[in-house]
């Protein structure tokens, strides 16, 4: 029971996070943001601060930062014919500027969230920087020349800071031959390796192995792997997004928020017996991961979604007007309805992962 409300706190703590950039930032650009809510469904509680409705509601799953100018509920409408209760002006009437910057900064919070989360491992975790621990003999990456110690700078093009980024790129291409960039001894130099495939593996391998993780020196090196750590699965994440596009991978992953609950839940009970701080690493873990990943959905071009409504900012841009407030409706539907379909998807995915289990 523990273990899933620190699920449901972490989960909702990412997302207020998300929607808190908004509130922010609309403020600051003198949007009225009617409320400010956590949660779903009916309200438990709510109260009126600054011209803001803060509100927690039923269903612990999600949150929303709701401008003036966007639809409302007759509740709200209520509530705003109230005598000076509203402060500021309508998201329709602000500059373009002030509602791009209002919507980037949603996703734009994600990444920070991430990024500050990669920070706390880093101090407390370390990091595996690209350097090979050993090279196996005999192995492809012994006959192109690679050395213990060895600190491999890219792969293909691809800059490598973690020996994960070594692993996940190599996942993402199997079997392609590399072009591998490594230093030794403050020079660079450059090899061809062609991977090989293990049966006992059931990969394809180029015969190196990390040196293990290592603690950060200094606050520079604090800094420059914490922005690995956040790029390392921000890569992973639109990977595995281009998968799915794809259908390289099957719909069977996609996973709602019953699924993310749950395997936080399950990272928060297989932690506790190594004590607090593996609990908390594990947490600033998960926290860096569905970060980026909630960033980079919502920047997808999807209407109802923060990159559609970016998208159609840009379009107004590029034309110099708005186009309709009947066409802005009919795609900001379109991409509701799209959304709500996906989401019934997810939520049937995890029930049926949840009986099969």
């Amino acid at each position: 029971m523990t273990s899933m409300i620190a699920a449901l706190l972490l989960f909702d703590g990412i997302i207020m996070f998300h929607e808190f950039g908004h509130f922010l930032l609309a403020r600051r650009a003198g949007i009225a943001v009617i409320e400010f809510s956590i949660g779903m469904g009916p309200r438990l509680i709510t109260f009126v601060h600054g011209g803001t409705r803060y509100s927690l509601k039923l269903l612990p799953l999600g949150g929303s930062c709701a401008m003036l100018g966007e639809s409302l509920t007759e509740d709200d409408l209520k509530y705003l014919r109230a005598p000076k209760v509203l402060a500021g002006t309508s998201y329709e009437k602000a500059g373009i500027v002030q509602r791009f910057l209002t919507i980037f900064a949603g996703p734009a919070f994600n990444f920070l969230l991430a990024f500050l989360g990669s920070c706390f491992l880093v101090c407390v975790a370390g990091s595996d920087p690209a350097r090979i621990g050993k090279v196996a003999p005999e192995s492809p990456a012994m006959t192109a020349g690679l050395q213990d110690g060895d600190e491999i700078i890219s792969l293909n093009g691809f800059r490598t800071y973690l020996f994960r980024d070594l692993m996940v790129y190599g996942s993402f291409h199997e079997g392609e031959p590399l072009r591998v960039v490594y230093e030794r001894d403050g020079k660079r130099e450059t090899c061809e390796i062609t991977p090989e495939y293990s049966e006992e593996k059931k990969a394809y391998q180029i015969g190196i192995s990390g040196g293990g993780y290592e603690r950060a020196e200094n606050p520079g090196a604090v800094i420059r792997y914490a922005y690995a750590e956040s790029r390392y699965w921000a890569y992973v994440t639109v990977q595995s997004l281009e998968k799915l596009i794809t259908r390289k991978v099957s719909a069977d992953n996609i996973g709602g928020p019953v699924r993310i609950v749950g395997m936080i839940g399950n990272t928060v009970e297989k932690s506790k017996p190594y004590g607090v701080l593996t609990v908390a690493v594990n947490l600033a873990a998960m926290t860096v991961l569905l970060s980026v990943n909630l960033g980079i959905m919502n920047l997808l071009p999807v209407p109802a979604l923060d990159g559609g409504k970016l998208i159609l900012i840009l379009l107004e841009l590029i034309r110099g007007k708005r186009l309709s407030k009947q066409t802005e409706y009919r795609i900001n539907l379109f991409g509701f309805a799209l959304l709500m379909a996906l989401m019934m998807f997810a939520v049937f995915n995890d029930f049926r992962m949840f009986f099969r289990s």
